[in-house]
């Protein structure tokens, strides 16, 4: 009966040393026994403070190097038609351009890129003077304005 109380006593002061092990972040860390008052010792004893939870910083990732949203789900609130070219007209010449641009905080558009164009560079001159006349409502993510990359493909043809 004895041996039964010593093992049920060293459970529970296992479970208090468990217990009182401070909690960080989901890392448990144990303190070290302090000496029992009849074995007082002449050195202080040192408890490290805890460092404080570390939050996540995820950075952001640059605009140029988001991938770029449908026009389409941003909210324009001026546009401007390309100009047909005039040889292009002239020859009945259809076509299209890819462009990608950044809509910046307070919804104007810079760094206007052509990705891909049929036939050739007929249309990107007109496509990309256009598409940098374009204003947006300010793209709002998290409860702050942010920048977006935008894409577009800007059909040219003669009706």
């Amino acid at each position: 009966a004895a041996a039964a109380a010593a093992a049920a006593a060293a459970g529970i002061a296992a479970t208090e040393a468990a217990s009182n092990a401070d909690v960080d972040g989901g890392a448990a860390t144990a303190t070290e026994p302090q000496p029992a008052a009849e074995e007082s010792s002449s050195e202080p004893v040192q408890v490290a403070a805890a460092e404080p939870p570390r939050q996540e910083v995820t950075q952001p990732v640059p605009v140029r190097e988001q991938r770029p949203v449908p026009v389409s789900s941003l909210d324009r609130i001026k546009y401007v038609a390309p100009k047909y070219p005039r040889a292009a007209e002239r020859r009945s010449v259809s076509g299209w351009v890819d462009v990608v641009f950044t809509v910046t905080y307070d919804g104007s558009v810079i760094d206007v890129d052509v990705i891909n164009s049929e036939p050739g560079d007929t249309f990107v001159d007109s496509a990309r003077r256009a598409v940098e006349k374009w204003r947006f409502e300010p793209v709002v993510e998290n409860g702050e304005a942010v920048e977006k990359r935008a894409g577009v493909r800007m059909m040219f043809a003669i009706e």
